[in-house]
């Protein structure tokens, strides 16, 4: 699950199984409101507010999750 300032904005499953030290890139998409705010971003992995997988098998559940990274938008002129 995706956060932006602890709102939640989508949910992203792998494409495959993902063994230990593993990695795959997911996407969602978000549009700012104003541009040049800074926002600030989190994940959680098998969010259990969100659609969680109950038979994963999971080594260590305390890796979950990511953030809050801070990014913003430039403006364009």
């Amino acid at each position: 699950a995706f956060y932006v300032d602890g709102a939640f904005v989508g949910r992203v499953v792998t494409t495959r199984a993902l063994l230990p030290g593993a990695s795959e890139v997911l996407e969602v998409a978000f549009s700012p409101v104003a541009a040049g705010e800074a926002y600030a971003f989190t994940a959680t992995l098998n969010d259990p507010d969100h659609e969680p997988l109950t038979g994963l098998n999971e080594c260590r559940e305390e890796n979950n999750g990511a953030g809050p990274i801070t990014a913003a938008c430039p403006e364009v002129f």
